[in-house]
């Protein structure tokens, strides 16, 4: 059964029982009011005829017929349905019917009006039927009890009125319950919508899902209501904020209308990367959502890749070297060239050793070594000479550097590898060292430099054409991040372009 359906059945059902037992108190109220106005009037009429001098002469004299005519007549005007009178022996002296007149009262309930001279209701079955009478004692001038006056209503002529009310009862309670089976249809549609359509079931689910995901994630997530309260913050983002020493979540949200996206913001000693989105229940801002994420993690995420990709140019390098070197070889062989194809592969030894003994003697930086190498193998394949400077320097980077350092060479290099390969010497020199104030890198190249009318310094903006002009904007990007500087120009046919990055402790 689904929760609508467990939702109206439960308000149905407690509606329909609330209503049965409201109508049956009503229904037993109703019929006890009708019954205790028919006993008052009752008693009271038959206080006052016991006090009528009419009924009192005619019951000292025992002037029945005169007794039986006084009681025919109250019997009209109170719409009675029977005035009985009898005297202090209980036998009637006045009776609707003419045949009982003579008999005994039937009832036994004559004993308080003939001994105690009281007024009061009875309720009791005599000889018309059940009725509900009033009885009072007939006194004579003397105070001597003389006779009784017994005023009734049968229940059966009031039971038509007791009906009528039933049933505008009962009608009542039929249209209200008709009401709130509709307002229970409303209500459980309506705490369906709420609820997304989702079964209790599908939610316990969902939370448990949401739940796990929010534990798993490595990236912090704090959630906002609309008036920026944070409600709920995963397990990363609560040891992040307890690193940068931060007690409040508020402290994360602009409630900006717009997207934040991959902001950098420091608290404490900490850099964050901060995106931010809000949530929207129609056209209501209902809540915040922020991602936070330490910008030295995305920094080594970032070294990783690059570092993967150089090693993946290095490989596609040596691939295409390693053929060109085994077809060489092979032809060697063919030509049955043994001494030559010995020295060939000695020469090839020599070099590579060479060139890995070059890097690592002068750059003692694993990063930066192996991003030479590789882009040594990549000079190759566009036929330029590299030469590392044998004045070169250079220690080990600080962490916080060597992503960006990594750009910053790779992409330079890149540019001054390309470029030397159009001029016909296709040289590019690289010096690389540190100082106690800064790290300064120049690299020389044969090329014939920027165009003037380009601006490299845009994104996109290159003379190879599309999907280029993206390398030279990323260094300077790092560059600016780091408060370094690049500088170009030409001299005596040569590019020269030189890159100074102040030290100091940058996270």
């Amino acid at each position: 059964m689904t929760l609508q359906k467990k939702v109206m059945t439960a308000v149905i059902g407690l509606l329909l029982l609330t209503l049965l037992i409201i109508g049956s108190v009503s229904q037993w109220l109703v019929t006890r009011s009708v019954e205790e106005d028919a006993g008052n009037k009752a008693m009271h009429a038959a206080s006052v005829i016991s006090e009528d001098q009419a009924i009192i002469q005619a019951m000292t004299e025992r002037d029945q017929p005169k007794l039986d005519e006084l009681a025919r007549r109250y019997e009209h005007v109170l719409q009675a349905d029977y005035v009985v009178i009898g005297d202090e022996r209980g036998i009637r002296y006045a009776h609707p019917l003419k045949e009982r007149i003579g008999l005994p009262m039937i009832g036994d309930d004559n004993e308080r009006a003939l001994e105690l001279g009281e007024s009061y209701i009875s309720r009791k079955e005599g000889s018309l039927g059940f009725a509900i009478r009033g009885k009072s004692a007939i006194h004579n001038d003397s105070g001597d009890i003389i006779g009784v006056i017994s005023v009734g209503f049968l229940v059966d002529s009031f039971e038509s009125v007791i009906g009528k009310q039933r049933l505008v009862l009962w009608g009542m309670i039929a249209i209200l319950f008709v009401i709130g089976s509709i307002v229970s249809y409303l209500l459980s549609h309506h705490i369906k919508r709420l609820l997304l359509n989702l079964e209790p079931k599908e939610i316990s689910r969902q939370l448990m899902e949401r739940d796990a995901i929010m534990r798993s994630t490595r990236e912090g997530i704090i959630a906002y209501d609309a008036d920026g309260q944070y409600t709920f913050m995963n397990d990363s983002a609560k040891r992040l904020c307890e690193e940068a020493g931060v007690r409040q979540p508020e402290t994360f949200l602009r409630k900006n209308q717009e997207k934040r996206k991959d902001e950098i913001v420091t608290y404490g000693d900490v850099n964050f990367i901060v995106n931010e989105r809000y949530m929207k229940e129609g056209e209501r801002v209902a809540g915040y959502v922020v991602t936070l994420r330490k910008k030295t993690d995305l920094e080594l995420l970032t070294l990783e890749m690059q570092q993967l990709q150089a090693y993946t140019h290095l490989l596609r390098a040596q691939t295409h070297e390693f053929k060109n070197r085994l077809h060489t070889l092979l032809g060697l062989m063919q030509l049955q060239k043994w001494e030559e194809a010995e020295r060939y592969i000695q020469t090839l030894f020599e070099n590579s050793v060479t060139e890995q003994r070059t890097v690592e003697s002068h750059i003692q930086d694993p990063y930066i070594q192996s991003l030479l190498l590789g882009k040594l193998e990549y000079a190759k394949e566009w036929k330029v000479d590299v030469q590392i400077d044998e004045t070169s320097h250079l220690a080990p980077l600080p962490q916080w550097l060597v992503p960006k350092m990594i750009t910053i060479v790779g992409n330079t290099l890149d540019n001054a590898i390309e470029a030397a390969s159009e001029s016909e010497e296709a040289y590019v020199t690289c010096y690389m060292k540190e100082t106690e104030e800064e790290w300064y890198i120049e690299l020389i190249d044969s090329g014939f430099g920027f165009p003037d009318e380009l601006d490299v310094t845009q994104e996109g903006v290159s003379e190879k054409g599309d999907h280029h002009g993206y390398g030279i904007p990323a260094v300077l990007t790092m560059l600016a991040s780091c408060e370094g500087e690049l500088t170009t120009e030409r001299f005596q046919g040569e590019t020269i372009v030189t890159i100074t990055i102040p030290k100091g402790e940058k996270v």
